[in-house]
């Protein structure tokens, strides 16, 4: 019998969460932004044998940073909206209506 879990389309660790989409999206922000670190690295690791490959390497480390910057800013901006928005002016309803139901 499989696990009810496999079944999903996230990985189960990411249910633990209030917001798994946004704990996937937030997750792959931050992988992207290490591995901009990573780049860099290898850059001054390439600096003496062949500058030009480390320069493409510090410059490719800026874009990948900077995505995985935006992706965690973009997650951060939709979850203080939706605090605005549910418990600063009370235009949200707190509870997630079942799927199907009506209001």
């Amino acid at each position: 019998m499989p696990d009810p879990s496999a079944n999903r389309r996230l990985p189960g660790f990411f249910y633990r969460f209030a917001h798994p989409a946004l704990a996937v999206v937030s997750t792959v922000g931050a992988v992207l932004w290490l591995a901009g670190f990573v780049l860099a690295g290898a850059g001054v690791g390439l600096r003496a044998s062949d500058p030009t490959f480390a320069y493409r390497l510090f410059a490719w480390s800026g874009v990948v940073s900077f995505v995985g910057v935006a992706l965690i800013v973009a997650v951060v901006a939709y979850l203080v909206g939706l605090w605005l928005l549910r418990d600063v002016l009370g235009v949200l309803d707190r509870e997630k209506p079942e799927p199907g139901a009506r209001r």
